[in-house]
């Protein structure tokens, strides 16, 4: 039951970083041209640093679970790509 739960965990992961991702594109715009580069440097960043550290904590735990946690980021990802993001 433990391996689900960090898949789980991971699957909210990769959601959570499609949607972040998904909201700092869409706060883009020309008129704001100075402000795009910081943006999206930031954004990257902050993604960046919440899926290391929650694969280092899972990592200290066991390495099968931060194995599957990946897992659950990948199909968290590729599922809010695929099947979760609506076009305006």
């Amino acid at each position: 039951m433990e391996l689900v739960g960090w898949f789980l965990i991971g699957v909210a992961l990769g959601v959570l970083m499609v949607v972040s991702l998904k909201r700092t594109v869409g706060q883009l715009s020309p008129e704001e041209e100075g402000l795009v580069i910081p943006r999206i440097v930031v954004g990257y960043f902050a993604r960046f640093f919440v899926i290391v550290g929650a694969l280092v904590l899972v990592v200290r735990y066991d390495a099968l679970a931060a194995v599957v946690m990946v897992g659950g980021i990948w199909l968290g990802r590729w599922g809010m790509i695929l099947f979760g993001l609506k076009s305006k």
